[in-house]
């Protein structure tokens, strides 16, 4: 008798992000990334878990725009004025997340994302024949766990608006018609949230 072990790679709570079909878009990647590291697609692994990762901070930071941008901290470019969101590195994003107390601190976050930032290069073959680092199962593995632990920090939460809600039980949602769905079930999983008091950072607070 043949028996086989299925285990979850990745972390596919996505709910906090309300734009479905970019919700979609992440699953199917979380998914594909799933099947290239199952065949030792390392590279392939290492860009995939990078780009998701980039694709969350982005959506979220684009939710609190307004107080990421009153931040005294807030990244400028070479002119001098503000950079836009969608300009934003994700070491940026993920600095300005963590001091408006939206995002809380992924442990070796900075060390883990500097590393990876330059592999996600080596799509261009050029950049890695300049680069001759090591692209195998460890680096792959690493980079999962970096994707992991950036989901488990969002996925507690629904944004709602400014209002940050934590998932208390079960599935609650929030969809792009602005309803909030708290699923309820025969068993002992219905959904709750409660409401999670933010402490903005003093710039933010001082803007607004």
């Amino acid at each position: 008798m043949e028996v086989r072990y299925q285990t979850k790679l990745t972390e596919k709570s996505l709910d906090f992000i309300d734009d479905k079909d970019l919700q979609a878009i992440l699953e199917t990647r979380l998914d594909e990334l799933e099947r290239v590291f199952g065949v030792n697609g390392n590279l392939s692994t290492i860009i995939l878990a990078i780009s998701c990762i980039e694709g969350i901070f982005k959506h979220v930071a684009e939710i609190f725009k307004k107080d990421i941008r009153a931040s005294h901290n807030y990244p400028v470019n070479q002119k001098g004025k503000k950079k836009s969101i969608s300009d934003l590195t994700i070491e940026e994003m993920y600095r300005l997340l963590i001091e408006q107390g939206i995002l809380l601190p992924i442990q070796h976050f900075d060390y883990f994302y500097n590393l990876f930032r330059n592999y996600r290069n080596f799509i261009h073959p050029q950049a890695q024949r300049k680069q001759p680092w090591p692209v195998g199962l460890g680096q792959a593995q690493m980079a999962i766990g970096l994707l992991n632990s950036t989901i488990d920090r969002l996925s507690k939460y629904i944004f709602i608006g400014h209002e940050i809600l934590e998932k208390i039980s079960g599935r609650p949602r929030y969809d792009l018609l602005r309803i909030h769905h708290l699923d309820v079930s025969n068993t002992r999983t219905h959904s709750f949230v409660t409401l999670k008091c933010i402490f903005r950072s003093k710039a933010a607070t001082d803007s607004g």
